[in-house]
């Protein structure tokens, strides 16, 4: 059954992982997980599973080798105000972060903000806004600007 972000109680962590074999990528996270993708599109699949919580995107990359960095990791959040809270935390630490509005990525439109750990991973902290044209989350007018 696949969770809507407006109907989440909780932050999830979404994590977007290259594989040279999606079929069997799809396979493997199946299995691990013990449910299939919540959506598949060429090159694409992304599990949400309930537990663990988690968004799992996979991204098909046939040049990719084991030897290969992961692309990124994230949270979901079911609002812009969870994520600026977030923003502000580590903006408070000395992180700084680039916010990123109205964004088509992963086949829905989502408000986000990307900053990179002390390893320079890149994390981005995001609310789905849109699935393939579905509203999922009510946008909130635009609040002050932040450092990007």
């Amino acid at each position: 059954m696949k969770e809507e972000p407006a109907a989440m109680e909780k932050s999830r962590i979404h994590l977007s992982l290259p594989t040279a074999d999606l079929r069997e990528g799809v396979r493997f996270y199946t299995a691990l997980f013990g449910v299939g993708p919540s959506k598949e599109r060429p090159g694409y699949a992304r599990f949400e599973a309930a537990e663990p919580s988690v968004l799992l995107a996979l991204v098909e990359a046939p040049e990719f080798t084991r030897e290969g960095g992961d692309f990124h990791y994230g949270i979901q959040v079911r609002s812009w105000k969870a994520a600026l809270d977030i923003l502000k935390r580590l903006e408070r630490s000395g992180y700084t972060a680039r916010v990123e509005r109205g964004i088509e990525c992963c086949y829905s439109v989502q408000d986000k903000f990307w900053v990179k750990d002390p390893g320079g991973r890149p994390w981005e902290v995001y609310v789905r806004l849109t699935d393939e044209g579905e509203s999922l989350s009510p946008r909130p007018a635009e609040g002050p600007i932040l450092r990007a």
